[in-house]
């Protein structure tokens, strides 16, 4: 699990033991709100949007945007000053690190984290770098 910023810098990543689906997570953190868990009912302030990539294979009226139930949809008004950013940055990240699964398969677990670690700072170190770059 990872969270990328739009511009393809990674800002945190955890390793998942279980695959869970948004549907599984969604009450998971609910859950943990109304138990008194700080950081979820951090989460759960939070408004969640379905990538322009995603979206269109999503049939559930909670993702049509002309339904009432619909609240993550990023043609709603109420994302429209992000409507421009790179929604897609996550599936292009995956994508960066598919290149590495032939690498890590036979790794210990200690040397996939710190493998994972040090490409992680290597690509964050070179897209701060293009950037920096585009402004001087």
């Amino acid at each position: 699990m990872a969270i990328v910023k739009p511009c393809g810098i990674i800002i945190d990543h955890r390793e998942m033991y279980t695959c869970e689906s948004t549907s599984q997570l969604f009450p998971f953190v609910e859950r943990l709100h109304e138990n008194g868990n700080a950081g979820a009912a951090e989460l759960s302030k939070l408004k969640y949007l379905v990538d322009i990539f995603h979206i269109r294979g999503h049939t559930k009226a909670e993702c049509d945007i002309s339904q009432a139930s619909c609240k993550s949809h990023l043609d709603l008004p109420i994302f429209t000053e992000i409507s421009a950013a790179n929604t897609e940055c996550a599936e292009q990240t995956f994508s960066w690190l598919k290149k590495y699964k032939h690498t890590v398969k036979y790794m210990t677990a200690a040397k996939f984290r710190f493998f994972l670690c040090s490409i992680i700072e290597d690509r964050n170190t070179e897209i701060h770098q293009q950037q920096k770059g585009e402004f001087l």
